[in-house]
């Protein structure tokens, strides 16, 4: 999976950048990490992928008026550039008399969204979660269509007044839609989890879309009215997104 910047990395880095501001004062966010992804389409692997992605923004404050830069190259001479734009912008952006001033150090409550499994989750053990499922539906003679997804990455948030926070995380995402050949019918199933170990087993997502799809056929028309129905956590979950 994806680098991302550890603790002490991601401080001396947002110090680098602080000391080079001339700003009244400053802010520095900085996110590094990435994803990893296997698609598959038809039983099988049509897309295995990882992306890695790191990128700063700096506020800088002037006056009354503060200005936002976000960059992805972190060499020192565009972090200059970026610190240079963020304060010319500053300097002819209005004054806002309700600008609050940049918290100072705070305490923070230790978050455990971090997983070892998921970091690791290499294209080889994806490829193995997905043809659990793609072996199954194809036993089945069914078509199986989904995505494994993986995440990790860090935040970190530093300015001048003395803050510094830090965060790091870790994501799964596994789901597959299970199809009759012909058309007649299909069953989805998925799970997510920050453990990549406390996930939904690939074999029980394929028997769960496999016995979906199987229920589905010979579905016939409903007449408009009231109905009441019984929906799974994720269509719950879409509603309240």
């Amino acid at each position: 999976m994806a680098e991302f910047y550890s603790e002490s990395e991601a401080r001396e880095l947002c110090e680098l950048i602080l000391g080079h501001s001339s700003a009244d004062s400053t802010e520095v966010m900085l996110s590094s990490g990435g994803t990893g992804y296997t698609r598959f389409n038809r039983n099988e692997v049509t897309t295995s992928a990882e992306v890695s992605v790191v990128e700063a923004t700096v506020t800088s404050v002037l006056g009354g008026g503060s200005a936002s830069v976000s960059w992805n190259d972190l060499s020192s001479a565009a972090i200059q550039h970026a610190l240079a734009r963020s304060e010319e912008l500053a300097r002819i952006t209005p004054q806002d008399p309700e600008r609050m001033p940049l918290l100072g150090a705070q305490q923070y409550l230790e978050s455990e969204a971090f997983f070892t499994a998921t970091s690791e989750l290499s294209a080889a053990r994806r490829a193995e979660a997905v043809l659990t499922i793609t072996d199954r539906a194809a036993a089945a003679g069914l078509m199986a269509t989904g995505i494994l997804h993986g995440w990790v990455g860090s935040v970190a948030v530093a300015n001048t007044n003395g803050l510094f926070a830090y965060h790091d995380s870790t994501q799964a995402s596994f789901a597959t839609t299970v199809r009759i050949p012909d058309g007649s019918g299909s069953g989805w199933a998925g799970t997510t989890h920050n453990d990549w170990l406390g996930m939904t087993s690939a074999a029980q997502l394929a028997e769960e879309a496999i016995q979906k799809a199987r229920m589905s056929q010979g579905a016939e028309p409903v007449p408009p009215g009231p109905f009441t129905v019984v929906l799974e956590p994720t269509a719950v979950g879409q509603f309240v997104q």
